[in-house]
């Protein structure tokens, strides 16, 4: 590997898509889930009842020739397991025409947000003195992750907290590496890094609300897109987190493409089928969920 590897363009929507993936596949395997990868796209079921451990990540852009068998692959994926809820995502630009017409397969088209990347070697920062940064390492530090992870985020669906929800550690020690922040002996704050697909994956940037505001979240997502020092980091951020990843270093590539699909037994219902084709289903009130799915979002 060379000591230093600026992010390929041309291969950015592919590297971002797969490293995603990787890491709620990793996650998923170590709880018992399951995940299948095909050409085009990625699916993984954690069997969450929150739809952003359950996505698919596409591996190309849209096709509106194929879009068709990729929506039966994906609910005949689901329907063999959890049936969801999932989030689809695209990291390539796609029109219109495209996004409406997977769409019409019962995926509700929803706004995604910005994919960001930080090329290596960026500046380092200072860290808040009180804030002890641990990484995750053993079944103790694993349950800190996911139960300060389920209230900052937060996870109301994973409300009350059972541990072995979200991962087990048994996915340490490979590409995906977690980290809990402590004040005072408390877990406050959570990161996940993944590093594969010659990039680092910053995910689950989260800090609970009575610890926001004092710089835990920007010090988590530093050390996270750290964990490979020769590697460019990527997240996907909330509008309101834009800029001060901004002030980090990262650089926005654009806005991604995203798509919920309902729990399969919900979405029959709503689905209707005229002349040989799915229509859209109306908003109902589980799309008030997906207003904390960006993978990187968390007050800082």
């Amino acid at each position: 590997m060379s000591q230093s590897k600026a992010l390929d363009l041309d291969n950015s929507s592919f590297n971002a898509a797969a490293n995603l993936a990787a890491s709620l596949a990793a996650m998923a395997r170590s709880i018992g889930g399951r995940d299948e990868r095909w050409d085009d796209a990625w699916a993984v079921d954690a069997r969450s009842p929150h739809p952003l451990p359950n996505s698919v990540a596409l591996l190309k852009p849209l096709s509106n020739e194929h879009i068709g068998d990729l929506a039966g692959r994906i609910r005949s994926f689901f329907t063999a397991g959890s049936g969801g809820p999932s989030l689809i995502w695209s990291f390539w630009p796609a029109s219109d025409e495209d996004a409406n017409a997977f769409a019409s397969y019962g995926f509700m088209s929803v706004p995604g947000p910005p994919l960001m990347y930080r090329p290596a070697g960026a500046p380092e920062i200072s860290y808040p003195p009180e804030l002890d940064i641990v990484e995750v390492h053993d079944d103790a530090t694993v349950l800190d992750f996911e139960t300060t992870f389920v209230e900052a985020y937060p996870v109301p669906e994973m409300q009350p907290f059972q541990p072995g929800r979200i991962v087990s550690a048994s996915a340490l020690g490979g590409p995906l590496r977690l980290w809990v922040g402590y004040v005072d002996g408390k877990p406050v704050t959570t990161a996940i890094a993944h590093v594969e697909f010659d990039v680092v994956g910053v995910y689950w940037i989260s800090t609970l609300p009575d610890a926001r505001g004092r710089g835990y979240g920007t010090a988590m997502t530093d050390i996270a897109a750290r964990a490979q020092p020769d590697l460019p980091a990527v997240l996907q951020s909330s509008d309101l987190g834009g800029p001060i990843y901004e002030r980090m270093g990262f650089i926005s590539m654009g806005k991604s493409r995203m798509w919920f699909m309902p729990k399969i037994a919900e979405s029959r219902g709503c689905l209707e089928t005229r002349r040989g084709r799915h229509t859209r289903p109306g908003r109902n009130s589980r799309i008030s969920m997906l207003a904390n799915v960006a993978p990187s979002t968390g007050s800082k």
